[in-house]
C-alpha cells in the first residue's frame, strides 16, 4: 500500500510538471508585461543601443478591444524579450497581435529567433509578410494602423511552419535550414527589435495587444479560436499555485485514507 501511495504522489507531481510545461504563456499588456495567468516569466523591454537608442515604451488606451482597452506602445528600434525558461525550441505555437504605425517603409522586424546574432527572421516587408531570407507573401496583407494576428505553428519533426493571419491559413513554410527555430529552449525570443548583425535597425514603432507562446502545435481550429476571442482570451483553468494546492490536497486525502485502513 505504501508503494501505491508513493507511486500516486510521483504520478501527480509529474502531471503537474507536464501541465506547467504545456501551458501557454499569455501576455495581455494591461499595464503590465507580466504573464497573464501566473504561469510564465514577465517580458522585458529591450532598449539596447545597436540602433539609435529608443525611448521606453508606454501603455496607452486604444479602441481595438473597446474604449477601455490598454495596449503597449513600443518605439522604433525598441522591442520585447521573452526569456524562454526551458519552454520553446523547435516545436511551438506563437501568436502575436500587433500593429505598426506604417507598413510602407521596407523591412520591419517582427520576431528574432537568433538572440540578435542573425538577420534571418520574421519581418514585414512593405505590406507583405517575409521569412527573411526566404518566403515573401507576394500579395499585400497589411494596411497602416491596423492590428493583425500573426500565428506561427512549427512542427519540430517535419520543420514545417503553418502561417496564419487573423486566424486564416496563409501558407506552409519549409524551415529546412532551421532559421526560425530557437537554438535551445533557453534562447530568448525577441519581438520588434532588429538584430545586431548586417542590415541592423530594420524596425518600426507600433503597438501590441496580445501574445502567447507554447511548445505545442495548434490546430487550424485552435488558431481560429484565438483570433475569434482575441479581445476576451480565456484564462488558463489552473495557475501553478492552484495546481500545486490541488496536488497537496490529493496527497493529504490519500494519506488520511491510508491511515484509516491500517
Amino acid at each position: 500500500m505504501k508503494k501505491t501511495i508513493i507511486f500516486l504522489m510521483v504520478a501527480i507531481l509529474l502531471a503537474g510538471v507536464a501541465f506547467s510545461q504545456s501551458t501557454p504563456h499569455v501576455y495581455l499588456f494591461n499595464n503590465t508585461l507580466n504573464e497573464a495567468n501566473g504561469n510564465g516569466p514577465a517580458l522585458t523591454e529591450n532598449l539596447t543601443a545597436a540602433c539609435p537608442l529608443p525611448a521606453a515604451g508606454t501603455y496607452i488606451s486604444d479602441n481595438i478591444c473597446g474604449p477601455n482597452s490598454t495596449v503597449f506602445a513600443f518605439n522604433q528600434f525598441g522591442g520585447l524579450n521573452y526569456p524562454n525558461p526551458g519552454l520553446v525550441s523547435n516545436n511551438y505555437t506563437i501568436h502575436l497581435y500587433w500593429e505598426f504605425s506604417t507598413y510602407g517603409a521596407g523591412y520591419a522586424r517582427l520576431i528574432d529567433f537568433s538572440n540578435s546574432t542573425s538577420d534571418n527572421g520574421i519581418y514585414t516587408y512593405y505590406n507583405q509578410l517575409n521569412f527573411y531570407p526566404g518566403y515573401y507573401s507576394g500579395t499585400s496583407l497589411f494596411v497602416d494602423g491596423n492590428y493583425y494576428l500573426l500565428s506561427l505553428v512549427r512542427d519540430g519533426a517535419s520543420k514545417m511552419i503553418d502561417v496564419y493571419i487573423d486566424g486564416v491559413f496563409l501558407t506552409t513554410y519549409d524551415d529546412a535550414n532551421n532559421d526560425y527555430q530557437l537554438a535551445s529552449n533557453t534562447t530568448p525570443l525577441i519581438f520588434f527589435r532588429d538584430d545586431d548583425a548586417t542590415f541592423a535597425c530594420e524596425a518600426q514603432e507600433g503597438k501590441v495587444k496580445y501574445s502567447s507562446i507554447s511548445n505545442t502545435t495548434s490546430t487550424e481550429a485552435q488558431v481560429a479560436a484565438v483570433y475569434a476571442n482575441i479581445c476576451n482570451p480565456p484564462s488558463i483553468p489552473l495557475s501553478n499555485w492552484a495546481l500545486y494546492l490541488g496536488i497537496f490536497l490529493m496527497v493529504m486525502f490519500t494519506a488520511i485514507r491510508f491511515r484509516r485502513m491500517v
